[in-house]
């Protein structure tokens, strides 16, 4: 009875963990707005910080559907675009290219913009050392990156979302409990409580092995030392808004732990080549 109280439980929360991964692809396509007025918002702060920086061009790495792209053509004459697929626009210039090998000749760019997109790479050293290569002397490096505070607010809301859709499901008879969760004919194992323990967490954001080493890598110092490790040695950090998370919408609660120096995002900006190592020092 136990073996199969325990089966059960695992055919719902494996089914429950797909069916919400595929609502919350659903969910971000809902609130693509909502995350573009959040990049916006970013950008805009990025700039006041650069407010010193001269129009010319901007490379935005890791494009993804152009939006911040559109955005950079009202603060540089000119704009390019770049990540692994063609984004569905044509307001943009735009160059299909990998991170880790940009088809640009070195010294090409003012600007280097990276928004959210070095947790999604593996090789991130290599990464930065390839924007760095095609900034501009006196150029600035943009980077923004997911927050500790934001992975944990993920991680804290994700067993709340599972749990939710395994009981809606049960208890509206959307569940079929002889039915295994991805193959019919899979007779799925017993329980345990190392699985359990794995439903309750979210699948990974970035490229990592773990959540526990994705939520160590989104700390500052840990941003810190990569970019030291690529040779930006006194990149200056900017700080962002923190924003509304599930199940804590208490704007007074986000504005005191905005206060204490909260924030969804990091921003790191490195303004000129004497940031950058002896490397590119001893081209000037």
């Amino acid at each position: 009875m136990a073996t199969a109280s325990s089966k059960r439980v695992g055919r719902i929360l494996t089914r429950s963990r797909q069916k919400l991964a595929r609502l919350q692809v659903t969910e971000g396509h809902k609130n693509e707005t909502r995350l573009h007025r959040i990049r916006g918002m970013e950008l805009n702060i990025i700039m006041h910080s650069l407010s010193q920086l001269s129009k010319g061009s901007v490379l935005d790495v890791g494009c993804g559907d152009g939006y911040l792209s559109s955005l950079l053509s009202d603060y540089f004459q000119e704009v390019v675009a770049t990540d692994i697929r063609r984004a569905e626009r044509s307001d943009i210039q735009q160059v299909v290219s990998d991170v880790l090998a940009l088809p640009f000749a070195s010294r090409s760019f003012d600007c280097v913009l990276l928004s959210n997109i070095l947790e999604h790479v593996g090789d991130r050293k290599t990464a930065v050392e390839e924007c760095l290569r095609v900034l501009k002397k006196g150029g600035a490096l943009v980077i923004t990156v997911p927050s500790v505070v934001w992975k944990l607010a993920t991680v804290f809301a994700y067993p709340i979302d599972l749990v939710s859709v395994a009981v809606s499901d049960s208890c509206s008879g959307m569940f079929d409990p002889c039915e295994s969760c991805s193959d019919r004919n899979q007779e799925p194992s017993r329980l345990n409580a190392r699985k359990l323990i794995g439903y309750l967490f979210p699948r990974i954001h970035g490229m990592y092995d773990g959540n526990w080493e994705e939520l160590l890598s989104y700390q500052k110092s840990s941003w810190e030392i990569l970019l030291q490790s690529a040779g930006v040695n006194d990149a200056k950090f900017v700080k962002l808004p923190l924003y509304p998370f599930r199940y804590c919408s208490s704007e007074g609660l986000r504005k005191a732990l905005e206060r204490l120096g909260f924030s969804s995002s990091n921003c790191f900006i490195a303004r000129n080549y004497n940031s950058f190592g002896t490397e590119l020092d001893a081209e000037s």
